[in-house]
Order: structure tokens, then sequence, then C-alpha cells
């Protein structure tokens, strides 16, 4: 049985910035290129980092330092400490939470100085996020209570409510109960004040979490009854199968067992029809400790089979995000090479020229030419070696991605061959103990898992070398393309963004080719979702043209865009 508690933490950027960056960052480099004065300056090149950190944060890590240069030379320590905690943020992103510390140290001991409470707020949340994520959960909850004071002393009620929700995930997580649900009530009671409804049913089930740690199921399932009614208000339906499972759950924990069922197969039914793999887990695993319970042991391994399934699609749908980055990169270092060897044949075809030119005048300035036509052939071979260099580092570099990213997909086949190679290896030996049919289902899985891999590398070859062919079928587009679409709705709760999806009635009955309209719509709504932002806005449109003869689709987000 599991029970999921939907906790919240909140990225604190800057102290100026809003939750997310919305200019796009092509307006912003414009804004840049026009601004007059160092303040001007300075402001873009604060968003710009921001706009990057997604993206490229090497390139956002240099836009934070040019900003905090200009900081420095104006002397305002409001300026150095937005630099400085962008900068954190920049490096936060990277990966490197040290360097972000580092920053976000010095932005504190600035803020702090200078009196800039709501900066030194700010901050302090960013520390305390970060002790979190590496689990030193005794400073992260440091950092946020004092975060939370200053909060207070501000009277930022939002600002209260997220450090409220931060310190009680931290104090869950430290099995401290009784600290964790004051700190999930006092936020609660700011979430119905602000009227955030969505906030309210998410702490609800956090209440509700820690009631069942404390073994007061009953009152557990209260709150989950609550945040489902806000659910459905709201229209989450990934909130509602998570708050079904949850009732159930606290039905099972009691020995209920057929009592809780009927929750769960409620959950279960949502959230196929939600289509989202990494929600049905949850039905699926409760459904088979369940039924193991009640000492159903067949249909126990019937849901157990299906988690296994949503899990290795789940695992699938990563490696093809996977191969579809690996495959863009691969691209634009061809772009960029035949772009080098371009302007090398162009610069040659220059040299030809020069030299005619340099014969006939030859033959009339006589001794000055020939010194000109010397001097001119030295800054060519200059050049022509410089083009040499950079086209071989392009190569190099090329080179380097392609290892990476076969050691990117060389590390997606051991997982199915472990679990292939290890029950061959007893049947080999005579140790086998298991149940063989089942041990068969599995690796005949995992054969099909690696089958598919290696289809996705043939078909990343042909499309390099341009013999890609179609498989038509014929099937239901509207359908196939639904399916693939609500797939995507768990992200986009996760990420709060609103997602919109518009299957035109008259796309039925179809010739296409499954496998690449799937791959398609997947990279695109996958891009879609990456480069939008908390509080976003995706929208997928697919409708039929020419009387149903071709299919017109089109993807929609207001996110910071990809760099061309």
């Amino acid at each position: 049985m599991a029970i999921r508690n939907a906790c919240l933490i909140f990225l604190l950027l800057t102290a100026v910035m809003g939750a997310a960056q919305k200019t796009p960052v092509d307006s912003l480099w414009r804004g840049l290129s026009r601004a007059e004065g160092d303040s001007a300056q300075w402001f873009y090149l604060v968003e710009l980092c921001a706009g990057y950190y997604r993206t490229n944060s090497d390139s956002a890590i240099l836009l934070g330092k040019k900003s905090l240069e200009y900081a420095e030379k104006a002397e305002k320590p409001l300026l150095k400490t937005i630099s400085l905690n962008t900068l954190g943020g920049a490096f936060w992103f990277k990966g490197d939470q040290d360097k972000a510390l580092e920053y976000y140290f010095e932005a504190l001991a600035i803020a702090e100085a200078s009196g800039l409470q709501q900066n030194a707020s700010t901050t302090l949340g960013n520390i305390g996020i970060i002790y979190s994520e590496r689990g030193d959960l005794e400073n992260a909850l440091k950092y946020q209570e004092r975060s939370l004071k200053l909060k207070k002393e501000l009277g930022d009620s939002l600002g209260m409510a997220r450090a409220l929700t931060n310190i009680g995930l931290n104090q869950f997580r430290a099995e401290q109960w009784d600290a964790a649900l004051k700190n999930y009530e006092e936020a609660l009671g700011l979430a119905r004040a602000l009227d955030e409804k969505f906030g309210e049913g998410l702490l609800l089930g956090n209440i509700g979490a820690v009631l069942v740690e404390k073994k007061n199921y009953e009152k557990a399932r209260s709150y989950f009854g609550q945040a489902l009614e806000i659910r459905r208000a709201l229209g989450d339906k990934s909130g509602i199968a998570n708050d079904l499972n949850n009732i159930g759950a606290t039905f099972q924990k009691e020995g209920r067992v057929d009592e809780a069922l009927p929750y769960f197969h409620q959950s279960l039914e949502i959230a196929r029809a939600v289509g989202s793999y990494s929600l049905l887990t949850l039905p699926y695993q409760s459904l088979a400790d369940a039924y193991r319970q009640k000492g159903e042991y067949r249909q126990a391994f019937e849901y157990q089979a299906l988690l296994l399934e949503a899990k290795d699609s789940i695992n699938n749908q990563k490696v093809i995000e996977s191969v579809a980055e690996m495959e863009a990169k691969y691209q634009t270092e061809q772009k960029e090479k035949e772009l080098a060897q371009a302007e090398l044949e162009l610069s040659r075809q220059r040299s030809a020229r020069n030299r005619i030119l340099y014969g006939a005048l030859l033959a009339i300035l006589a001794l000055s030419s020939l010194v000109f036509w010397a001097r001119s052939r030295a800054r060519l071979r200059k050049k022509q070696a410089e083009l040499e260099r950079a086209e071989s580092d392009k190569l190099r570099e090329l080179n380097r991605i392609k290892s990476n990213f076969f050691a990117n997909i060389s590390h997606e086949f051991r997982t199915p061959l472990t679990l292939i190679k290890g029950p061959l290896l007893e049947m080999a030996q005579g140790r086998f103990q298991g149940d063989y049919q089942k041990y068969y289902r599995i690796m005949l899985r995992n054969s099909e898992r690696l089958l598919r891999l290696v289809n996705q590398l043939l078909d990343l070859s042909k499309l390099e070398g341009g013999r890609m062919e179609l498989h038509l079928e014929q099937g239901d587009a509207g359908r196939f393309i639904r399916a693939i679409a609500h797939s995507f709705e768990s992200m986009a709760d996760r990420k709060q963004i609103q997602y919109n999806i518009e299957v035109g009635e008259g796309l039925h009955t179809a010739y296409f080719d499954r496998d690449k309209l799937e791959k398609i719509l997947s990279n695109l709504l996958s891009n879609a979702f990456k480069f939008t932002g908390e509080e976003g806005r995706v929208s997928l449109q697919a409708k039929g043209l020419e009387n149903g003869r071709r299919l017109h689709l089109k993807v929609q987000d207001n996110g910071i865009g990809i760099r061309q």
C-alpha cells in the first residue's frame, strides 16, 4: 500500500523577479542591445541569466557574472545581492550546489548588512532548499525557519505559506510528525485566507499523510476526502486519483481490505483515463498489495505484472526523450560542421581570385606588387590554418558528442540485459528455484525492451542517411493522438501548467505510421513542457485537412523557446 505525500517545494530565484521567466530571451537580447546606462544593462543581464537557467547553464553563469560586474561598479547593495542570488541559481541548475551556496551566502551577508530583509528572506529560503536536497535536514530547517521569521516580519503571507510547507516537508522526512502537522495546518490557514485552492488541496493531502503515520486513519480519511472535493472542483484528475488511492490505503492499513478495494479501482479507472504511466503505478501497487493481503494471489500477480509494464513504459519514455535530445545536439553539430566547410571553400575560392589578380598586377607594379602579394599570401595562410583548426575542433567535439551518446545508450541496455542474464545463468547452473513462467515473461519483456532500443538506434541511423521509410497502418488517428497527449497530463500537473488538448471530431479511421507519429508528437510535447516554466501554458491542436487526407498538428507554449 502507498500513501502519496504531495508536498511542495517552491523555487525562490531572486528578490525582484517573478516565479517564472516570462519574457523570451530574444526580446531580452534586443532590449540589452538598446539599453542605455549601467542600470538598464544590469537589469537585462539579470533577466537573461534567469532565462537561460533550464536551457544553457553555462551561458546563464556568464551573464550572471557580467551582471555582477555592473552591480559592483554601481556600488549598490540591492543590485549586488540580486546578481549574487541569480548567479547562485545558475550554478544550482547546473548541479554545482557548492558554488551555488558560495554565492547565496555572499548575497545573504550583504543583504543582512544592508537591511534588505526581502532579499535576505529569499536567499535564506534558497539555502534551505539546497540543504534539503542534500538530505541535511538539520541545516535545511535552520535556514527555512529564519526565512519564515523574516516573511512574518514583512507580512508576506504567500511567502509564509511556502516556507511553512517547506519546513513541514523536512519535518515529515525527519519523522517529526507533530511538528510537521503544526506547520502544515498553519500553511493551510494561509492558503485558505488567500483563496489558493490548488495549494489548499495539496496541504490537505499532506496533513492526511501525517495522520496516517500517526495511525489516526479515520481523521486522515476526512482530510483526504476534503482534498478530493477540492480536486474535483478544480478538475484535477491526477489529484483525484491520488486522493482516492490514499483513502483506500487508510482502510487497508486498518485491515479493511474489502472497503479499500473500491477506492483503488476508482483510482485506477481515473488513472487509465488520464493515460499517465507514472499515475498508474500507484493504484497498480495498491491493488497488488491488497489482493496479496486477501490471499488472492492470481489477481495480485496480474496487478504486479501491470505495475512492471507501467514502469517499463516510463523508462522507455525517458529513453525516447534522451535519444531526441542527443539527436538534436548531433544535428546541430553537423550543421556547424557544414557551415565551417562552406566558409573554408569560400575562402579558397577567394584565394584563387586573389592569385589571378596578383599575377596581373605583378606585370604592372613589379617589385611593389610582389611584396604586396607575399603579404597577402601570409595572411591567407594564417586564415586557412585558423579555419582548419576550427574544423578540427568541430570534428573532435562531434566525436565527443557521439561517444557520450553511445555511452548513454549503453547504460540503457545494461538493465534489461542484466534482468535476462540473471535467471538464464541460474537455469544453466541448475540453481533456479522460482516460477519459470513468471521469469519467462520478465525475460520476454526485457528482450522486447532491448529490441525497441535497437530499433530506435536504427531509426536514427536511417534518418541520418536519408533512408527512413513509412509503415502505414489503418487505425483511429484521433484516439491514438489523444492517448499520447493525455500521457503528459501528469507532467502538466506537476509543473502547474495549463494544458489544453483539442483533437478534431473529424479524425477517425486513417492510414498512418504509428511509431513515427508517436515519436513526433511525444518530442514536440516533451520540448514544450521542458521549456515552459511553472504556471505556463501548453496546448495541442490536431485536425484533419483536405477531407481527412492530411493531418495538421500544432503544439504551442508560452515558454522561453528553444535557442536557434
